[in-house]
């Protein structure tokens, strides 16, 4: 909360409300003034077919892991035999690892080798770990089995989420990038509820395995989806969209 109270974005803004300060140029040039203008901004940039994919990949994937998520306490402790303080210790520590790995390689890794190129990496390596998971019944009893899998799983989600934000910031419209970003978080938490929702239906009609199995159904439609991003082409008509909106509202000039 410090973090951004306490700093200002550009040079010469106010940082808190009573100091002193003025709206720089090109935050007052960025301003949407109405609700009308907003929402319409936002429908021309979300429906271009790069951001209307990602919006529909990150639906997918939030979907299987929210059902990974409502998975792994209730197998771990029904199935494998855990109690809950087992399953929070190993939880918390590989979610801190996996966080503070995410934190030095993520980002780096994505500006390195490419943010859709990545994505594709994670996810296939966490269908070919969750393939490998329901194969090996005969192992589940083994704790560093299971704990593997978590942390490696965890891994593999922090990365992916990385490259996903990554992603969606790269595919906003800067005029109205906090509410198109925005638009994609409440996707992603609408697809995890649903994903976790789907936890009952699988396992009154499904086993372990073929509930473990089924994370890989969503992260598949998504490795699908992103190979038809393309996001130069959606920069381009972004700029359109730029243009487009400054000859509409751009300010009468004064007569000589």
């Amino acid at each position: 909360m410090l973090v951004p109270l306490l700093m200002r974005e550009r040079p010469g803004e106010k940082m808190l409300p009573w100091t002193k300060g003025t709206a720089s140029e090109s935050a007052a040039h960025m301003q949407l003034h109405s609700w009308s203008q907003i929402f319409r901004s936002l429908f021309k940039v979300f429906f271009l077919p790069s951001s209307f994919l990602m919006g529909v990949a990150i639906f997918c994937i939030e979907i299987g892991i929210g059902l990974m998520d409502a998975i792994l306490p209730v197998f771990t402790i029904q199935e494998v035999g855990w109690t809950d303080a087992r399953f929070s210790h190993i939880f918390s520590i590989t979610n801190i690892v996996a966080g503070i790995l995410g934190m030095v390689a993520g980002g780096a890794l994505s500006d390195l080798f490419g943010k859709k190129r990545m994505m594709t990496f994670y996810l296939a390596a966490s269908i070919a770990l969750v393939i490998i998971m329901a194969f090996i019944k005969n192992s589940w009893g083994d704790p560093y089995v299971i704990t593997g899998f978590i942390g490696i799983y965890y891994t593999l989600y922090v990365f992916l989420t990385i490259a996903i934000f990554a992603t969606g910031m790269q595919l906003c419209w800067n005029r109205i990038s906090a509410t198109q970003f925005t638009l994609y978080m409440a996707i992603a938490n609408m697809g995890r509820a649903v994903g976790a929702w789907h936890l009952g239906p699988l396992k009154e009609n499904l086993p372990w395995e073929y509930v473990i199995l089924s994370y890989a159904i969503f992260a598949l439609a998504m490795l699908l989806i992103i190979q038809f991003l393309r996001m130069r082409r959606h920069q381009l008509r972004v700029e359109v969209l730029e243009k487009n909106h400054l000859d509409t509202h751009a300010p009468a000039l004064p007569l000589p």
